[in-house]
């Protein structure tokens, strides 16, 4: 653009409403997304090794999943 208060408004009128429209897409998909992840996540427990590790007595166990 040839004229710098175009460029300057253009930017605004970008700028201006871009959290808004980022928000709303976070709040629209992040739940989905949550259920997605916690269902992988919960499959992959299901089949992963556990390794338990020996602590000094007191301390709650330790245990590991990979």
């Amino acid at each position: 653009m040839r004229n710098p208060a175009k460029a300057i408004l253009v930017a605004l009128l970008i700028a201006i409403p871009a959290p808004f429209i980022l928000g709303f897409l976070l709040v629209s998909f992040t739940p989905e997304l949550f259920q997605i992840l916690s269902q992988s996540e919960s499959s992959e427990l299901a089949n992963s090794t556990r390794l338990s590790l020996v602590v000094p007595r007191g301390l709650p166990p330790i245990s590991l999943h990979w």
